[in-house]
């Protein structure tokens, strides 16, 4: 008599038991599982399968790994768009140098904070931003101000409430805009001014030096490479009482006084106090300030872009603002 064997059939994904008496030699290579063979008197054997799933303390170890990745690389990242918002903003003010050089390639002369000092009044006057616009490719723009009149007239407040991306700082995280009542020499009118972050250093405008009106490169005697042209500012605020609040604010069309309500007076002013370097929280006039994690940016006059850390020594800084103090 022939022996007999038990046949088990595994098929994956389940188990197929089939247990029958085959001869050896009827095992043909059609077949499609694993064959395994026990004595026909022998318990049959069970294929078991790997598990198709993960345990929960699996589960939780991987969402771990996967917190502890996210917790190193978040810094990294915040750090690079940091950094690329930087850049841009180092970038806005080479335009601007480059305009302002522009400029005094031309007239002679570079533009003063306000353009025409005899409109210097509770009107404003146009700031050295609007002067510059048609090298900033922005002539169309330009050909809107009309500069006979004061900036916040009839047919120049639509104008000064345009947005120039140049004029604003990446990083800032202040209100973009600020709603307000300007008077345009007969009444107060409403309008919106765009809040900027770049002005023009108060030692070479007349309102700040009492100096010239404006200045020509072959005037600075310290040279160009050590005289701040433009630097960065934020907006700020400053409560005198409860009753009283006053904000600032650079604006690139003007230079101009308005207000919120009675309680609230808000100056737009196109130049910036090259003084001093304060954090935008504890700001208190219009010194240099960003929302830079290393410094404030300024423009030299030669063109070039410097970082002014916060630590550096005042008697610095008041060497580069002064345009010929001789240091």
């Amino acid at each position: 008599m022939e022996p007999c064997f038990t046949l088990v059939l595994a098929t994956p994904p389940r188990s197929i038991w089939a247990k029958s008496c085959v001869k050896l030699r009827q095992v043909t290579s059609n077949s499609r599982g694993k064959l395994m063979f026990t004595p026909r008197n022998s318990a049959p054997s069970r294929v078991v399968l790997p598990r198709m799933g993960v345990t929960l303390v699996e589960l939780l170890i991987v969402v771990a790994i996967v917190g502890l990745l996210i917790a190193l690389l978040l810094p990294a990242v915040q750090a690079a768009r940091e950094s690329a918002r930087s850049s841009a903003c180092g970038n806005n003010l080479r335009q601007l140098v480059v305009a302002m050089q522009n400029h005094e390639g031309v007239r002679g002369t570079l533009p003063c904070s306000a353009a025409d000092l005899e409109f210097l009044s509770a009107s404003g006057s146009w700031g050295w931003a609007a002067v510059v616009l048609p090298h900033l490719e922005q002539t169309a723009l330009w050909e809107r101000c009309d500069f006979e009149r004061w900036p916040a007239e009839e047919g120049n407040r639509e104008t000064i409430e345009t947005t120039i991306p140049v004029f604003r700082c990446p990083s800032a995280v202040a209100d973009r805009r600020q709603r307000c009542d300007v008077w345009d020499g007969y009444e107060w009118l409403s309008a919106t001014i765009p809040n900027d972050n770049y002005g023009l250093n108060e030692h070479m405008d007349a309102i700040g030096s009492g100096m010239p009106a404006t200045w020509a490169f072959k005037e600075i005697t310290d040279g160009l490479s050590n005289t701040i042209m433009l630097g960065e500012t934020t907006p700020f605020t400053v409560s005198d009482d409860a009753e009283s609040t006053w904000i600032w604010s650079t604006a690139w069309a003007c230079v101009i006084s308005a207000q919120r309500d009675e309680a609230v007076e808000i100056d737009f002013w196109s130049s910036v106090d090259c003084n001093a370097i304060t954090q935008p929280d504890q700001q208190d006039w219009n010194y240099l300030s960003s929302h830079h994690p290393h410094g404030s940016h300024v423009a030299l006059c030669d063109g070039a872009i410097r970082v002014v850390d916060r630590a550096v020594h005042v008697e610095v800084l008041q060497s580069l603002a002064e345009p010929n103090d001789g240091r």
